[in-house]
């Protein structure tokens, strides 16, 4: 199958780059990247157009990377524009702080051969985090949202997903009217779980490990920004209950 690795970027350029370098580093043979400069003020787009066109003009560039604009503010609406010229079978989302590992769609790929998967997901490891932030992070995802996702599936109430570091089916994603622009952040992951697991299987696979900046956490604060994920997953898994 053939991923689409989605990045929205809103003033990413201190980022961009190196999110770009390790996906460009996976060991998986057939996937597309696609930035969506989301209205920056800053050289994201810039930084990323140049990058690719470096990359393609030393005719070292094997996996077509695309570069393009979204005005409306919002992940969600970064990730719809993204998919709407998106090839594959598999749209991958990815922020632009992320650094998947060589093997992250390798692994992916593997829990979809369940044809009934629509969705995948794993943890974040906050790599520039204190130790104990992330070994109380690190256990808090492995032990806590795996059965989390199950038993909201079997409730019919969603499931679990972490938004740079999810997978869906293009055709599921598709049939469920695709990503909600009306979602600027907050919320986004736990939104698009809950729907497309009314037409199939979401997997949270404690392996599927993304490292991550926890520079939210450092800015906001980790109980503010903690507490703002609680609210819109009890919202949104709960509010919208049918």
């Amino acid at each position: 199958m053939k991923f689409s690795v989605i990045i929205p970027a809103y003033n990413e350029e201190q980022y961009i780059e190196k999110a770009l370098q390790a996906i460009l580093a996976q060991d998986y043979p057939d996937f597309e990247v696609i930035v969506v400069d989301n209205n920056s003020t800053d050289k994201t787009y810039e930084v990323a157009n140049d990058f690719a066109e470096k990359l393609q003009s030393s005719g070292k560039l094997n996996v077509p990377i695309i570069v393009i604009k979204e005005s409306q503010k919002g992940t969600m609406a970064a990730c719809e524009r993204g998919r709407s010229v998106a090839k594959g079978d598999v749209i991958a989302r990815l922020d632009a702080d992320c650094l998947p590992d060589r093997d992250w769609l390798v692994k992916a790929a593997k829990l979809f051969t369940n044809e009934k998967v629509v969705a995948v997901s794993g943890p974040y490891d906050f790599y520039d985090a204190s130790r104990a932030f992330r070994v109380i992070s690190d256990s808090h995802q492995r032990y806590l949202y795996s059965p989390v996702n199950i038993i909201l599936q079997l409730l019919h109430m969603g499931a679990m997903t972490i938004g740079g570091n999810s997978m869906f089916r293009a055709v599921a994603l598709e049939e469920i009217g695709g990503f909600d622009k009306t979602i600027t952040f907050y919320g986004d992951d736990i939104n698009i779980a809950r729907r497309i697991a009314k037409i199939g299987k979401v997997v949270f696979n404690r392996d599927l490990t993304m490292r991550t900046s926890a520079r939210r956490f450092k800015k906001e604060g980790t109980i503010r920004t903690q507490s703002r994920y609680v609210y819109y997953f009890l919202k949104e898994s709960f509010s919208r209950m049918k």
